[in-house]
């Protein structure tokens, strides 16, 4: 086992938070891991898609204006928000989940994101 890394046994106390029990050498405990469930997708969930490269320097508060100026959604709906580079090798993915907001980012290491929507004045459902 890497120091730092443990493994561990996800179990439900009497207050329905998911805790990590288990033993490790040097290792301190961190409270951040409490919740399993990272971002639940719903059947019903929205998900919009920036058919335009948008810069990905952007933070969170630079893509939720994007979200307002361009997209004309509401970034605090719990949408879920796609962007992508010019060179389609990065994506970002922005989400509201009612406490706060994620932001989630992937890079190919080679290659690109050969599909992606088109601008054509519609939308698809």
């Amino acid at each position: 086992m890497h120091r730092g890394v443990r493994e561990c046994a996800w179990q439900e106390d009497a207050n329905s938070s998911a805790r990590c029990h288990g033993t490790a050498r040097d290792v301190v405990e961190s409270d951040f891991l409490e919740f399993a469930i990272v971002i639940q997708i719903a059947p019903q969930m929205r998900i919009l898609v920036a058919v335009e490269a948008i810069d990905l320097r952007r933070g969170i508060d630079g893509l939720a204006q994007v979200c307002k100026d361009r997209l004309r959604a509401d970034p605090f709906s719990g949408a879920l928000f796609v962007f992508r580079n010019r060179k389609a090798t990065t994506i970002k993915i922005l989400v509201y989940d009612g406490q706060g907001f994620w932001l989630c980012q992937k890079r190919l290491s080679k290659g690109r994101f050969r599909w992606w929507p088109a601008d054509k004045g519609q939308t698809t459902s």
